[in-house]
């Protein structure tokens, strides 16, 4: 006895559409949380003295989908230093700006320190050692972003 389609073309075009859309979703909020650990763990973690308040200031996030911003966050001025922060703000929206424009499509969680210095404070130089900007949050990214597909992959395995 030969398989018989009853279901209409149109509603499994429909049905897929709407799991697509669903994951996706998930995916973005899920890059998006990311996004905000990392920062709060760069925030929490830094190993050096922002003497301005504008290295932390200018750390911040985008979750990008097809190269359009969906989610951001960080980039918030600082009780302490100098200046607390207010350049750090400008100069790490305008380092989100600048990387956001390289990626056209699919998912993009971009994590920055605008400020030029950034990788000096990181790396360290001749004469001075390297310091915690980002690397702490850079060592949880993976971890997590394991942790968000398991969990779509078990979301979708209960559908």
């Amino acid at each position: 006895m030969p398989i018989e389609k009853t279901t209409s073309e149109k509603a499994i075009e429909e049905a897929i559409k709407k799991a697509i859309l669903e994951n996706e979703k998930e995916v973005l909020k899920g890059l998006s949380l990311i996004g905000e650990e990392c920062r709060n763990n760069a925030r929490l973690n830094r190993g050096y003295k922002d003497q301005t308040g504008n290295l932390n200031s200018s750390i911040g996030w985008v979750v990008l989908k097809d190269g359009h911003p969906e989610y951001e966050g960080g980039l918030v001025s600082t009780p302490s230093g100098s200046e607390e922060g207010a350049k750090g703000q400008i100069i790490g929206a305008e380092m989100l700006d600048k990387w956001s424009s390289e990626f056209k499509e699919g998912y993009v969680l971009l994590l920055v320190a605008g400020m030029n210095y950034a990788s000096f404070v990181q790396n360290g130089t001749s004469r001075m050692p390297g310091r915690n900007v980002l690397k702490s949050a850079e060592l949880i990214v993976q971890g997590l972003m394991d942790e968000l597909m398991q969990n779509i992959m078990k979301n979708n395995s209960k559908k």
